[in-house]
């Protein structure tokens, strides 16, 4: 939930259930305030008051504070003198931490300049590197840094990581990049724009020995950092998968063939999203281990839909999650879709599990909070449909009013199951 501004709390039994499908963390109150000490939890563009259990950046009044820095009075008036937009109340000092209030205990959850978003989802550096330097023995516990850069008008993530000085002439590149993208994948349904592996006690460090995270992004900009092994998604040019001629298949060889034909394509598909060499791709991994997410997984589905020329489900790489599997499927469908030419087009439907209908198993991993394409948790948060407020403009009205009949109307549960 932290993903979305959100917090959660997790019943204390939960946090000893190593198996549990709901991922927590675990954060450690900083106290409560004192006296004439006051603090508001802040959207950082709107510069309002975040409501309760929200995250948002941590400003503080009182008689400790500072008056400002010594001759830098912009600077001074940006941090120092604060006002919240919505009661006119300061001023107030910008901290710059992220956090949240429960149960009147201030809890901070980072930094707001070392946040990282992509596609709208908020991820903590701390967090990621933390998977870093787990994901394999040769990297350098507390010694890596995780952030995003531009790359063609999308933020990417890029991680820098120190390898221990044991591992530095025995290092094996491809694996030491397989593990860290194959975990950041995994965990945070993440694809690896970059990753840079430097050489003992070279990465920028403050004199307290903290990781600085933005000179490390600058060294990476500016090609600076110590390197001894990287990987870049952008180092690899591929070529767009063609669409070759389709065959009727009427026999097992012929089912064989159209399967090969299909898992190609798929390979060279997944070789031009990920920028990766096509001989690189092991048609047995799941796609969630080269990073690909829902958004990228609809696309997918989409192209075959277009080159086939058979309907299918968005949902397709959520029930067949390797290129082995999804083109054993496919060149069934191929195979029916040939023999039937006649008929008119139908929709082909996913392979549905003894569990239920894909409506209640969707249902059913809401509440459980897994993720269809991955089997790995992801953070959601519940939320309860209000009315929206009148926007002033009348098309626009309607469709929001349209939207909360929708809401309000389609799903209803009765004895814990989902009904129309």
């Amino acid at each position: 939930s932290l993903e979305q501004n959100r917090v959660v709390p997790v019943p204390e039994n939960h946090l000893n259930q190593s198996n549990g499908n709901v991922p927590t963390r675990i954060l450690v109150g900083c106290g409560r305030t004192w006296l004439n000490e006051k603090i508001a939890i802040a959207h950082p563009q709107s510069l309002t008051q975040v409501e309760a259990g929200a995250v948002g950046e941590i400003w503080v009044k009182g008689p400790s504070v500072a008056q400002g820095y010594w001759n830098q009075p912009e600077v001074t008036e940006k941090t120092f003198n604060a006002y919240l937009a919505d009661t006119g109340s300061g001023p107030w000092l910008r901290t710059g931490d992220l956090g949240f209030i429960q149960d009147g205990e201030l809890f901070v959850t980072g930094r707001l300049k070392d946040l990282i978003i992509i596609r709208g989802r908020n991820h903590y550096p701390q967090d990621i590197e933390l998977t870093v330097e787990t994901s394999h023995r040769a990297l350098r516990p507390a010694y890596g840094a995780a952030f995003s850069v531009e790359v063609e008008e999308a933020e990417q993530l890029v991680i820098v990581q120190e390898v221990s000085r044991n591992y530095l002439r025995k290092l094996d590149v491809d694996q030491v990049v397989e593990a860290i993208r194959s975990a950041i994948s995994q965990e945070y349904q993440l694809q690896v724009y970059a990753v840079l592996l430097l050489k003992t006690n070279s990465i920028p460090k403050t004199s307290s020995g903290k990781v600085q995270r933005h000179a490390c992004r600058a060294g990476f900009l500016n090609n600076s950092l110590t390197v001894v092994g990287q990987s870049s998604l952008a180092q690899q040019p591929t070529i767009a998968p063609t669409k070759p001629e389709k065959e009727p298949t009427t026999n097992t060889i012929g089912l064989q063939q159209t399967r090969h034909t299909l898992q190609k394509w798929i390979v060279d598909w997944l070789a031009r999203e990920t920028k990766l060499p096509a001989r690189s791709i092991n048609i047995s991994k799941s796609f969630a281990d080269y990073g690909l997410d829902s958004v990228t997984a609809v696309e997918l589905a989409n192209d075959l839909e277009e080159w086939l020329g058979v309907p299918l489900s968005p949902t397709l790489a959520y029930d067949y999650p390797n290129i082995e599997s999804l083109g054993q499927y496919l060149a069934t469908v191929s195979q029916q879709s040939n023999s039937n030419q006649g008929d008119s087009p139908r929709k082909i439907e996913p392979r549905v599990s003894s569990a239920g209908s894909e409506m209640q198993q969707l249902w059913e991993a809401q509440f459980q909070n897994l993720d269809r394409f991955t089997s790995t948790p992801f953070y959601r948060s519940p939320v309860t449909v209000q009315s929206i407020s009148s926007s002033g403009d009348q098309e626009v009205d309607q469709l929001l009013a349209e939207l909360e009949m929708l809401s309000e109307a389609q799903i209803q549960e009765i004895l814990g199951k989902p009904i129309k």
